[in-house]
This record gives structure tokens, sequence and C-alpha cells, in this order.
């Protein structure tokens, strides 16, 4: 079922009432007098409505064309636009556009609520025709509205490019107006309509305390296939609002969205509720539709049916009644109704087209699938001549279509049905032919093959004469005619043939009863003892006396070579009843009589079966190994040449064994027995301990059957086998190798993951991501997938590309929502943005992280790199924001005197000195903090041109530590050069402080010479 409505056609509907008008009457149009005139006192409280139209309706009549008569009937027509009273609101608008040319500003106002209207009224011609002569008044808050209505109407419209020139028109009259919620809400719809959806729900994101907004969220998340978001954005919604038409659709869009993943069960939980009698009914026929459909595929075909009965009688002319029809014509295939199935088909395929076509359906498929269900059903009800009738004309008019294929299959078994195999074998043929890659073209060869089987000589005697003598083993004639008789043992042959073993017993019995005397009586009862052989190990004790009858019965007329195939057939029946000793002694009977050179291999071969079963696997070698030197052409010579090797395998006897297989792959390379020996031969090098002579030898398989089942198995085996020996034995070209070979292994993403573990331990970042990109592409669903998608960043990270590290680390954790390296990975999605230098990205990143993670570790750094960021980007006031709310988080933190000495800085960065002194002093005592804040407010004092503040704020850090800081010594020189300009006395034991405490040897020789040259020195 596919998506039964576009997203548009609900975006489109919610746009009037998702966007709210503004009062398109600006105070300030209005001069003083205009105003005095204009003016009315009166009660607009709501519900008082009527009784203003009336005052105002008195008004405007008494006053005709007069500034007051004009402003009332305009602000009646507010009134009833308020009250979605469209029509009337038009008249009064017309009225003021009549009444009023004098006050264009009263008559480009209606104009543009004329536009307004028309657009709600969905006349989308005549609400362009008023909004652009609106849109080029030098009325800037006028022009900017009818620029906003064109751009609506346009969308509306489904114009997208022409809703975004006007949006852009609209921007470029009053680019301030992108701030506004509905402007920004038109932006998402717009990049929603042009299919960005990612765009358009960072318009919607914005405003997540808007109802519409969130909606439209959903919507984008829907369309990106973002469940987890939108069902997010959707609990968001229920906690504004817990039911209404934005819930409803909202429940319509997810519920689509996780419909088509095939999640059917969640999907009725948002498609449940819609259902409800009170729902909007364009909403609730959707919720019930899909219900329906849910229950078809959940095979609950009568509430289903139920469903799509209610929709057709209460939805007379809706759009999906086609839909609904065809899925309750649908519904009887499934159900096996094949009456009602041609029934309620045949509306499609009517020439008079009694109803239109689904619009889920191709209109070019709609046709032939009906009339194909239509065909199956005839032959579901046996009606062959129908089904051989109607797939003629269905090829005819169809001969290119992918269902003509299964059509002639069911012609065929129709043919088959109807006993004309000539004609079952043509249209199997046909198939074949002109249809290669149908899926029906297989199926129809190994019906063809049956066909064929059944039309040389055997089958033909039976599809001829049991025809012609169905009654046969009933008529009396039967017991006195030797033709009857003879046709029920060839009529047993041709049903032995098509392996119809219930038919062959009873024929063959019917005929030795008939016919005991007959020469075919030994042949017979082999055919009887093979047939019930052929039935299974319940009817083994009566093949082996039917056997037996045919040993002696065969004997008695001197036919010896019957006799000893029959003594083979007894050996093989005992074999199969495990009844291994005897079932030797008859099989080298046969051996020691027979002189055929086509049986007697054969026979050769399975007494060196039975040996073995018997736990004699030197006997059943040296068998074996006689089949193979003195038959060099016989078909079991190959099959010898195996179970000798198996044999040697099982024996430990593993260079044997390669061997007897390297000899049957030689003389055999195309048969199946080859393909077997060739894996057979890696298993013995494996077994022996020769990994590598094992690997080399799976190349070899691997190459030459490609298409081998067991491939990835043995890959997997030596891949553990590798593992387990450790990395110095495996090369690179190999391990390569292995890996393709065996897509999902687990093994094969262990070491993976340890290659690339290894090689970024060792800081080639390079060449571990191409281990960890294998695991995330190859083993997606592997314990160790989560740890390379981290991996995977973090290479990009250390290769310094931060683009893609931030990506990376993105894809990792909504990849993997619940990994306990989320945070880290939400963290690193800051640090690459701060490394690439790009701090406003990189602040979002760490604002994300916080904003999830406010308990975590690394919440504080996070809260300080966004303050940090703010402070690199130049934007201070963010920066000291930034900081205060690090504050407000973490209070009493010990970075609380970093924090502050942070905040005055900034302060003193935007030149506001006098508040960066109250932040410095806020630093608190005993930390380095302190000391450089202290110097900070000398500073601070000098930029304020307060010498006397700035000296006493300097001759504190003689009492501050630590001594030797660096702000403490530059606070003091510059102490030292305020007392030196001044001639002030402690200059002296300023300078000997700082030759006490730098630790800058130019500094302590400067202090130094400066206390000489206070003591008169040179």
């Amino acid at each position: 079922m596919t998506g039964f409505f576009k997203h548009r056609d609900v975006l489109l509907r919610l746009t009037a009432s998702a966007v709210f008008f503004t009062s398109i009457i600006s105070p300030d149009l209005l001069g003083a007098q205009e105003k005095k005139n204009f003016s009315i006192n009166v009660d607009v409280r709501v519900g008082r409505e009527d009784a203003l139209l009336d005052v105002f309706k008195t008004i405007s009549e008494q006053f005709d064309d007069e500034l007051r008569a004009v402003g009332t009937a305009y602000t009646a027509g507010e009134i009833l636009f308020a009250e979605k009273r469209y029509d009337d609101a038009v008249s009064n608008y017309q009225t003021v556009l009549s009444k009023g040319k004098k006050y264009p500003y009263l008559t480009e106002s209606a104009k543009l609520r004329l536009a307004q209207t028309m657009l709600q009224l969905a006349d989308y011609p005549e609400a362009h025709r008023f909004a652009r002569d609106v849109a080029a008044s030098s009325n800037k808050f006028l022009s900017v509205e009818a620029w906003f209505t064109i751009a609506r109407a346009h969308l509306a419209e489904g114009k997208i490019d022409r809703a975004e020139d006007a949006f852009k028109n609209m921007l470029a009259v009053n680019p301030a107006y992108i701030d506004l919620l509905k402007v920004d809400l038109l932006a998402g719809l717009i990049a929603f309509e042009k299919g960005n959806y990612l765009e358009a729900s960072t318009h919607f994101q914005k405003h997540q305390d808007d109802i519409p907004s969130i909606y439209y969220s959903i919507a984008c998340y829907c369309q990106l296939k973002d469940i987890a978001k939108a069902v997010s954005s959707y609990q968001n919604l229920l906690s504004k609002a817990k039911k209404g038409t934005w819930v409803d659709r909202s429940r319509i869009l997810i519920g689509e969205a996780i419909y088509q993943t095939g999640d059917f069960e969640l999907a009725m939980t948002f498609f449940g509720p819609v259902s409800r009698r009170d729902a909007p009914p364009s909403l609730r026929v959707l919720a019930l539709y899909r219900l329906a459909c849910i229950d078809f595929k959940k095979k609950n075909y009568n509430r289903s049916e139920l469903t799509l009965q209610n929709l057709l009688k209460e939805n007379e002319n809706h759009t999906l009644r086609t839909d609904w029809m065809y899925l309750l014509a649908t519904i009887p295939v499934y159900e096996r109704d094949w009456n009602r199935t041609i029934r309620d088909e045949g509306r499609y395929t009517s020439t008079k087209g009694v109803a239109p076509a689904p619009r889920s359906i191709p209109a070019d498929q709609l046709a032939p699938e009906a009339e194909f269900r239509v065909i199956w059903a005839y032959m579901a009800l046996g009606s062959y001549h129908d089904v051989i009738k109607l797939t003629d004309k269905f090829f005819k008019k169809y001969n290119k279509n992918s269902l003509t294929g299964y059509a002639l299959l069911l012609q065929g078994v129709a043919y088959d049905q109807l006993k004309n195999t000539d004609k079952a074998i043509d249209s199997y043929q046909t198939l074949v032919d002109l249809y290669p890659q149908s899926p029906a073209a297989g199926k129809a060869v190994y019906l063809m093959t049956l066909s064929l089987h059944k039309a040389q000589e055997p089958a033909r005697i039976v599809s001829a004469l049991n025809h012609m003598n169905e009654g046969i083993q009933h008529q009396e004639q039967t017991k006195s005619d030797e033709w009857r008789k003879n046709t029920l043992f060839w009529i047993a042959e041709g049903y032995y043939s098509i392996q119809d073993w219930v038919h062959a017993e009873q024929t063959y019995q019917r005929f030795v009863e008939l016919a005991p005397d007959s020469p075919s009586v030994p042949y017979a009862l082999q055919g009887l003892a093979a047939s019930l052989a052929a039935q299974g190990p319940e009817k083994y004790d009566q093949a082996k006396i039917y056997a037996e009858q045919a040993i002696t019965r065969a004997q008695e007329l001197g036919n010896q070579a019957v006799a000893s195939d029959a003594k083979f057939q007894l050996g093989k029946l005992y074999f199969n009843m495990k009844n291994f000793e005897q079932a030797l002694g008859q099989i080298d009977a046969y051996v020691q009589e027979s002189t055929s050179p086509v049986r007697v291999p054969e026979a050769l071969y399975a007494s060196g079966l039975a040996l073995y079963k018997q736990q004699f696997y030197g006997e059943a070698i040296g068998r074996w190994k006689k089949v193979v030197d003195s038959y060099r052409f016989s078909p079991f010579r190959s099959l010898a040449y195996l179970q000798m090797g198996k044999t040697q395998f099982g024996l430990g006897q593993y260079d044997q064994a390669i061997a007897t297989y390297q000899a049957l792959a030689a003389n055999y390379p195309n048969s199946p027995e080859s393909q077997e020996a060739q894996f057979q031969i890696i298993q013995s090098y494996y077994n022996k301990g020769d990994v590598r002579g094992a690997y080399q030898q799976f190349m070899a398989f691997k190459n030459a059957y490609p298409g081998d089942e067991r491939i990835k198995g043995i890959a997997e085996m030596l891949l553990a086998a590798y593992q387990s020996q450790g990395s110095k034995n495996l090369h690179s070209g190999e391990l390569s190798e292995l890996l393709r070979a065996s897509p999902g292994s687990n093994t094969a993403a262990a070491i993976l993951w340890e290659r690339g573990a290894a090689l970024f331990n060792k800081k080639d970042y390079a060449a571990a991501q191409k281990y960890f990109q294998r695991i995330m592409l190859s083993y997606p669903n592997d314990e160790y997938a989560a740890q390379a998608y981290y991996y995977n960043a973090e290479c990009y990270f250390f290769l310094n590309n931060m683009d893609e590290a931030a990506s990376a680390y993105k894809a990792f954790y909504i990849n993997y929502p619940a990994d306990k390296m989320v945070p880290q990975a939400m963290f690193q999605v800051g640090v690459a943005g701060f490394n690439k230098k790009d701090y406003m990205k990189a602040a979002e990143g760490f604002g994300e992280f916080l904003k999830r993670f406010p308990q975590h570790q690394l919440a504080k750094d996070a809260a300080l790199n966004i303050a940090l960021c703010n402070k690199k980007a130049f934007k201070l006031d963010e920066a000291i924001k930034s900081y205060q709310n690090y504050l407000l988080l973490f209070p009493g933190d010990a970075k609380d005197a970093f924090v502050k000495l942070q905040i005055g800085i900034l302060h003193a960065m935007k030149g506001n000195y006098k508040q960066a002194i109250q932040d410095f002093e806020s630093v608190p005592g005993g930390t380095a903090e302190r000391t450089e804040a202290q110097y900070r407010i000398g500073e601070a004092y000098q930029n304020l041109h307060n010498d006397a503040g700035a000296q006493q704020a300097y001759e504190r850090l003689m009492g501050l530590g630590p001594k030797d800081n660096d702000f403490r010594i530059a606070g003091l020189i510059e102490l030292a050069k305020m007392l030196e300009s001044k001639g002030g006395s402690g200059l002296a034991s300023v300078y000997s402080d700082i030759a006490n405490s730098s630790r800058n040897q130019d500094i302590v020789l400067m202090a130094q010479q400066k206390l000489k040259e206070l003591k008169g020195g040179q």
C-alpha cells in the first residue's frame, strides 16, 4: 500500500489558520485631526461584535463619504473578517474602496484586507490582483504585508518559485520582517515545498512553543524518515495541546511514516485515536483507510472489509473510493473465495469503466493485474478451458507485461490437467523462450521436464491407454484379454517412470493377479517391490517379500539376469532397512553372478557402503578402489573416489585423502563430486594444521565455485583460526579476501576492530579509519559497529578534518542514541567546530550537549566553552551571558573565581571599566584569579584616568600572592612607574619586592638597577 496523500495537501490547507494576520492600519499613519475624526468610543469586548456592526452601519449611512463613515465601514469589515464572515467583510471593504478615494491609507488597507480575504476564500487570482496594487505602495508597512500575502497565495497554488520570489521582495521592503514568527513559518513552508526538509525544520524548530511550528517540524522529520525526532516533536506537541486538529494531523503524518517502515503495530497506535467519531472527518477517513490496510496486512480480512465498506457507505465522493474498492476486490483472493474474486475483479476489466482506476496502482498495470486474477480464480475452480481461453487473450493484449509469464504457466498446467501434453509443452516453451527472466520461468522448466518425460514412450502409453481404458481394471474382459493384461503392465511402468508410486503399486499388483503366468511377472514383481520401497520405511517389509518373490519367479522361469538384478534390489532394500550384513550378502551374490559392466560397478560401490556402515573401513576402501581401477567409464567411479577420500579423512589419513580428492578433481573436473572433493581438500589441510595451505585451497575453491553457499562458512573458520593464532600469521591481502568472503561475520568484524584499534593506538589514523569504515558498511548490526562509528569520527578529528569529524560524531549518536559514548561524541562536535575556528557552530554543539546532559561530568566544560566560543567570535555580550549562566548553573563551583574574572575582562574589552571593576572586586580572595583581578582593577582605573584608584589597586598587590605571579609583578611595575613619576615614597620597597619575587631575570636586573639608582649608585 503506498502513501495515500501528499504532505503538501495537508500543509497548504493549514496555512490559512497557522499564519495570523496583524492589524494593517498603523496609528502613525493618521494625522492628529484625522485621528480625532476617526476615533470613536466603542465597546470592542468579545461578544459585542453584532452590536458594534449596528452602530457602524448607522454612522456609515449618516455620514456617507466622510472619514468617519469610511472608517466605520473598514472597522466593520475588520470585525466580520475576524469572525470569518468573509463575504460580508468583502462588502464593507468594497465600500471603503468606493467611498474612501480621498483617504489612500484606508483604501490601500482595504485592498490588502480584500487580498487576504480572497486568500481565505481560495480565490487566488483575486488575492493576487488586490495584493499587487498594495505591494507597490510607498507605505512600507502595507507593501511588506502585501508581498507576504502574494507569497502565501503562490504557495497555496503550488507555485513555489514564485512564492519564493515574493518572499524575497517582502524582505527587500522590510528586512526586519524575517524575525516575525509568521514570516519564519512561511519560509519553512517554502523550503518544505521545495523538498528542503532539513532547512525547513530549522525554521520550525525555532518556535517550539508555537503549535503550528511543532506540527510542521513533525512533517519535516517524517519526510526525512527520522521517526525518532518526529515522535519527540509529537510529544512536545502533546504537552502544548492534548487534543485538537493539530494533534490529529500529526498522528496521521507519523502513522503514515511508520506504516511505510512496516511496523504496523506501532502505526496503529497513531491511526487509532484519529478513527474516533468526533475526529475531523477528512482525517478520520485517512486513519480508517490505513487501519483497513493494516488489518489486510495482518490477515484480519473481515475487519478490513467491514472498515472499507463503511468508508464507501459514508463517503460517496471521496477521492480514495477507488482504492477502497480495489482493496475490497483483493480480499477474496487472499480468502480463496474464487467466485467472488471473479465477480469483484470484473469491475476493473469492464470496458465501460464502471470504476476509475485506483490512484495507487499504475493505469497500465491495473487491467492486466485484474484480468490475471480472474485467470487464477478459474484455475483454482478447475475451469481449465476458461484458463486456456483467457490466457490466449491475455497473451495477445499484454505480451510485454510481467504477468504474462505467469499466465502461460497456468495455461500449461491447465493443458496438463486436460492431458494435452503437447500443448502443455508448447505453453511452457513459449514462457521459457519469451520470458526467461520471469520468476515463472524456473517453474515452467520443471513442469516442462515432467511433460517431456511423460511424452517419452512409457508416458505416451500411459496417457493414451489410460485415457482409452479408464475402467480396464474393472472389466471382466481383462481376465481373458491378453492385450488388456499387458496394457496394465505398461500403464504400471508409465506410472513408475513419473514416480507415481501408489498407482504404480496398484497397477503392478493388478497385473500380477490377472497374469500370474506371464513372463513379465518377475519384472512386475521387481517394479512392485521398488514402488513399495519408494513409499517409505513402513512398506519395506512388503517390498522385501515381493523382491524375494521376484528372485524365485525369475529362477523358475530361467531368467537368471532378472534373478540377479532382484538380488541386487533386495540388497539395497536391506541396506535401507539398516541390515547391512544381509545387504552385503545379497550385493556380493549379484557381483559374483552378473557380467553387466554397467551394474557391477554400482554393486561394488554399494557393497563398499555396506562395509563402511559395519566399520570395515579398509575393506570398504578396497571395494571403491576396485571401481576406480577397473571401471574407468562408470558413473560410480567419481562417487567411489569421493567415498574413499571421506573415509581416509575420517581415519585421520589427511595426506591420502588429499591425494584421492586431487585425483577425483583431475579426472572429473566439472562434476559435482569434483566440487565436493575440492571443498574436502580445504578441510583436510585445516584438520592437519596447515592453515595457510587451507587458505590457498580455499582461494582456488572460491574462484572455481563463487556461488557455493559454503564459502562464507569456510572463510569464517579460517578467520577464527588466524585470530586464535595471532595476527602474525595474517597477511593483509589474505585478511581482505577472507573478509570479502564472509559478509556479516562476527569473527570478521572482531578482526577488523582489532586491526583498526591497533593502528589507532599507533596514531595511524588514516589506516585505522579504513577498518572502522569497513565495519560500518559491512557489519552495521555487529557489536563492534557502534565503536566503529565513534572511532571513525575520532580518526577524522585527529586527522584535522573537522567538518567530517562533526558529521561522523552526529552519525554515531543518531544511530546509537543509547551508547555510553554519546555524551563524549556530542561534546566532540563542539570541539571540532572550535578547532576549525567556526566558533558559532562550536557554541551550538556545546549548547546541545549541555541541554541534553546537564549533569554530565563534561557539562561544566561545555558551559565554559560556550562562553569562550562567543568570546572568540567577539560576541562579547553573549560571552558575558554565557559566563553568568555558568554561575547560575553551577553555584559555588571551583571555577567560580575564574568565571567572575572572565566576566570582568569581557566588560573591560567592551570599555565598560566601572562594571569591570565591580566584577573584578567580586573575585574571591585566596585564589590565583584574585591576584590577576587586582591587577586588572588597577588597569581599569588607569583606563578611567583615575590614577589614585589605580595606585591604590596596585598597592594592594603587595599583600597578595603568589609572590612570583606575573600579574602581581606587572602591577608592581606599574605602581613603581606611578610612584616614580610623582617622586613619592615607598619606591624602594616596591622595587625590592620585584627583585625578590620575579622569575624574569631581565625584570630582576631592572629592579636591582633601580634600587642602586635610588641609593645613589651608578
